[in-house]
Order: C-alpha cells, then structure tokens, then sequence
C-alpha cells in the first residue's frame, strides 16, 4: 500500500476547503473526496474523519488524532476559530508546491544513485570474491612476476574472501544506520546537504511568516516551525530558539547562537524587525530559497550521476587492468 504523502494531505484539505465555501456540510464534502480516490490508504483515512464526524467529533478534534498528517499548530488554531480551513489550505499549498517536484527530482536521483551503488558493490564483489582468486591461483602456478597494482588487487581480494561474512556484517549494520540516521546525514552530504538545508528554511521561514500573519507571537511562530520542518535536528533548534524567546532571549540573539541559521537569514530578521515588516522579509527570503532550490537541483544531480558512473569506470578498470597486466607481461616476454 503507498503512503500518504504530504501532498495528498494538502490536496485533500484543498478539495475540502473549496467545497465548504460553497455551503455543503463537512459530512457531505468528506463523502464528495472521498469518491475513487487514487490511493487505498488515503481512502482508509477520510473514512476515519468521517466517522469521527458521525461520533460528534468536530473536523479539528479528527484530525488531532493525526499529528502525523496535520500539523498540531494548525488543527489548535483551527480549533480556535483563529484561522479558517481555507488559511489551512493555502498554507499547506505554500509549503508543499514549490518544493514537491524539487524533492521528488531529488528522490529520483538518489534511488538511481543508490542502484548505482549496489551495482557497483555487486560487480566488486562478484570479481574480488570469486573472478581475481582464480587469476592469483593461475599466476601462483606458475610462479609469474606480479606488478604491484597486481599484488595489492590480490591482496583486497583475499581479505574479502577470508572476512567476507563480516564485511557482510559491516555493509548491513551501516546499511540500517543511514535508515535510522538519514535526516542526520543528509544534511552533511555534499551538495545535497545545501539543498536539504535549503528545503528546511524554507518551511521555517513560510511557516513563522503565517503565524505571525495571524498575530502569533515569535515565540508560537517558531514553535509552530519546529512543527512543519521535516527534520527532528532543524526541529529541536527551532524549539530551542521559541523557548529562549520565551525566557526573554531576544530573537537575534537566539538565531545567532544556533549554527543552522545563515547569516543572511539573521541580517533580514533584524532589519524585518527594526522595519516592523518581518512577516513580508520572511516570505521574500523564503522565495529567494525557493529559487535557489530550482536553481540547485539539476547542476547537483547531474554531477552525482557524473561522479558515481566515473567512479565506478575507474574501480572495475582498477580491477580489470590489474588482472591482465600480468598476462601482458608474460606474453611480451614469449
């Protein structure tokens, strides 16, 4: 089953909004959504609403029990009459459209980088364990002078071969840690870790910049950032600087103590708050980050893809040049 996606959410609360303010019931506007939708785990979900619905339960209660796919901030301000299902709307679309086909590009590449790999680990292991034992075995009986690309080769290859069980190990130990670890690593790849830094921003910025439309304080906005950002380390800083706000840290101070927040970032914020125009020098930074984000995307796929093919032209050549050379040598010398 495929699952819900941030962007079937933001679809879902579109279609929801704009059905509403035609004067339809939220019971009938959940049964018109819910008509063929495309994904079975979607369908199971505005089921779920719609039975909270018939028990009683008001929209925002349903969907507080959903934290994974409403943003709590949100389904509490909604609860609160603070703002409409229409502001929920546009909000989550200003999040979610400039950055989804960014991502899912992004995605793409990485799946066909992480193909790459395997191929690559697949093919390396397949020479060093089974195809370069039997060539040293050949060059062993007869008694063959070894170049000594050839030497060291042979040597990797019977490491392999003696402590292939634990490189085996090594592999899937490290394979589970970047599961587990990937929203930590992630920000220090290199290239990609501007871009997911850039996507984080982004939402914090868009993020403070609708909370304080709706006259949060600075300390609410940047709790409600810590909220909508994808990562738990960007999303444990934003906390950190909501709560040395609340503790009467002010806001420059807070963002300069924190190493995540560029300095550009921290220059708008002071002239956004001597010009009392934060909210707008947000959204403009947040649009600048988007372009960039547009910008980056395709100059860093295409070197990934560029530098792994190299990469893995140069290891088999390795392995291939080292195998044959000997025999090359020996037949120059018949």
């Amino acid at each position: 089953m495929k699952p819900i996606l941030s962007i079937d959410i933001t679809q879902f609360i579109s279609e929801l909004a704009l059905l509403m303010e035609t004067g339809i019931s939220i019971k009938k506007a959940l049964e018109i959504v819910q008509i063929e939708p495309e994904k079975p785990a979607m369908y199971k979900l505005i089921a779920a609403i719609q039975a909270d619905i018939q028990n009683g339960l008001s929209l925002a209660d349903s969907w507080a029990k959903y934290p994974q796919y409403f943003e709590p901030f949100l389904v509490d301000s909604l609860r609160n009459q603070a703002i409409t299902l229409s502001q929920f709307a546009a909000y989550r679309e200003s999040l979610t459209e400039p950055e989804n086909d960014l991502i899912q590009e992004l995605r793409y590449s990485l799946s066909y980088f992480m193909v790459m790999t395997l191929l690559f680990l697949a093919i390396s292991s397949l020479l060093l364990i089974y195809v370069i034992p039997s060539f040293s075995m050949m060059y062993h009986e007869i008694g063959a002078s070894l170049p000594i690309i050839t030497i060291f080769v042979i040597n990797i290859s019977d490491f392999c071969v003696e402590y292939r069980w634990l490189i085996l190990l090594l592999l899937l130990g490290l394979g589970l840690l970047l599961r587990f670890q990937w929203y930590r690593v992630k920000l220090y790849l290199p290239l990609f870790g501007d871009f997911y830094h850039k996507v984080a921003l982004t939402r914090c910025l868009r993020t403070c910049a609708f909370m304080l439309s709706q006259r949060a304080s600075l300390a609410k906005a940047f709790d409600a950032a810590a909220q909508a950002v994808s990562n738990p380390i960007y999303a444990k800083v934003l906390q950190q600087v909501s709560q040395q706000i609340m503790t009467g840290t002010s806001l420059i101070n807070a963002l300069t103590q924190q190493a995540f927040f560029p300095k550009k970032l921290i220059h708008t914020t002071v002239i956004g708050l001597q010009t009392n125009q934060l909210e707008k020098l947000l959204l403009k930074l947040a649009d600048v980050y988007t372009k960039q984000l547009c910008q980056l995307i395709k100059p860093i796929i295409k070197i990934y893809n560029f530098v792994g093919i190299i990469f893995i032209a140069i290891i088999i050549g390795i392995f291939v040049i080292a195998m044959y050379m000997p025999i090359f040598m020996i037949g120059s010398l018949i």
